[in-house]
């Protein structure tokens, strides 16, 4: 168990050459990571940009999908209502 002496000890020594090349290593490995993320973000969101027209046109295609099939339904049951002579 460290005492609060040798951690303010520790704290208050300068960095060994293996503590700077760690912290270096960690720094390195931060900034790839956050490139990646960066990156990773940039595309989702060009792809977003991308499948909006498209997502706008399966909407519209739902709707008129929905237009149709009422208007299917409206007719058949109008038609079942009428007398019609088809001979």
């Amino acid at each position: 168990m460290c005492t609060m002496n040798a951690m303010e000890q520790k704290q208050n020594s300068a960095p060994t050459a293996e503590e700077e090349m760690e912290y270096h290593q960690q720094r390195n490995d931060i900034s790839e990571l956050k490139e990646k993320i960066e990156s990773v973000y940039s595309h989702v969101t060009q792809i977003q940009i991308n499948e909006r027209p498209r997502l706008q046109k399966l909407q519209s295609m739902i709707q008129v999908n929905k237009i149709l099939k009422t208007a299917n339904e409206a007719m058949a049951k109008t038609l079942k209502d009428k007398d019609l002579n088809l001979r």
